[in-house]
C-alpha cells in the first residue's frame, strides 16, 4: 500500500510471508510503471525503485519502497482537491437525512447535532 506520495515520489510498503518474494514485486512495479509511461505518453518518465527498509513482525516480512519519478499526476491531484467546494457536492445534508431517518449527526464533544426526522417524531 502506499504510505505518503508527493510530487517527486511514492513510499510504498509491501507485506508477504513468502521470503525473497520482494525482488519479484520490485521487478514487477518497475515493469508496470514503464508500460504506464508508455501508455500515458511520458517516454522521458522513468521510475526508480530502492528498497529503504526491511523487517520482519513475526511471520510477516515487510518492505519499505521508495518509488521515484515525475508525479505530476499527484500535483494535478491535489490542485483538483484544493479547488473542491462543499457547494460542489452533488448531495445536500437534508437528502441524506431523507434517506436515513434514524441516522444521528454528532459534534466532535459527542453533543446530537441533528438527527432523522423518523428519530424527531419519536422523541
Amino acid at each position: 500500500f502506499i504510505e505518503d506520495e508527493d510530487p517527486t515520489k511514492i513510499m510504498m510498503q509491501y507485506r508477504t510471508r513468502r521470503r525473497g518474494f520482494h525482488y519479484y514485486v520490485q521487478g514487477q512495479v518497475k515493469e508496470i510503471a514503464k508500460v504506464l509511461f508508455i501508455y500515458t505518453r511520458q517516454m522521458d518518465n522513468k521510475l526508480d525503485c530502492k528498497l529503504k527498509k526491511q523487517e520482519i513482525v513475526f511471520d510477516t516480512a515487510v518492505f519499505h519502497y521508495e518509488l521515484t519519478f515525475d508525479n505530476t499526476g499527484h500535483v494535478e491531484y491535489v490542485k483538483s482537491l484544493e479547488n473542491r467546494t462543499e457547494s460542489s457536492m452533488p448531495i445536500r445534508a437534508g437528502v441524506l437525512f431523507e434517506m436515513f431517518p434514524f441516522c444521528i449527526l454528532y459534534e466532535k464533544d459527542m453533543t446530537v447535532r441533528n438527527m432523522g426526522s423518523a428519530l424527531r417524531n419519536c422523541i
